[in-house]
């Protein structure tokens, strides 16, 4: 997430020094930042749902990330006019897309969301659902860990971390 990485090297280092003094700290650490992006996903998720210009875009290639993962490229003409070629602002992929082969997908069109204030904030209509129900879940793997952290530190429950 673009508003996160300004502070991404002091997140880091404050993770990194207290892995050594407090690892409990790591946890909330790690719940806070996987809660924050999940609740930023999901809250976008919720906007697009609701003043989302609805569009039809076409899959023009796919792109390997840095971890092989491939990510499709779209384009689409918004209301207005405008030529958006871009990636989608939430898109979920598998271990399995570094395999598997898109190119009957390349060309096809398919149904698209897009943030009237910013036409390239997207999301594929198919896959709303999907996106949804995996923000709930970090979401909630965010929270549990903070809840993990809290317990560890009132004495509710014991981690070691040796």
């Amino acid at each position: 997430m673009k508003s996160l990485e300004k502070y991404w090297v002091g997140i880091v280092i404050i993770f990194g020094l207290f892995m050594f003094i407090k690892p409990t700290i790591c946890l909330f650490i790690l719940g806070g930042l996987i809660s924050y992006v999940s609740g930023s996903g999901f809250a976008f998720i919720r906007k697009i749902n609701r003043i989302g210009i609805t569009g039809t875009g076409k899959i023009i290639r796919y792109e390997s990330d840095s971890e092989g993962s491939k990510m499709p490229i779209v384009e689409f003409i918004t209301n207005s006019g405008e030529l958006i070629q871009e990636r989608p602002y939430i898109y979920s992929t598998s271990d399995l897309s570094k395999f598997r082969t898109y190119k009957k997908r390349i060309n096809q069109s398919f149904p698209i969301l897009y943030d009237p204030k910013n036409s390239k904030h997207f999301v594929f209509v198919n896959e709303n659902k999907f996106n949804l129900f995996l923000t709930v879940i970090f979401g909630l793997l965010g929270i549990g860990m903070i809840s993990l952290g809290i317990c560890n530190l009132t004495g509710l429950v014991h981690l070691s971390f040796n």
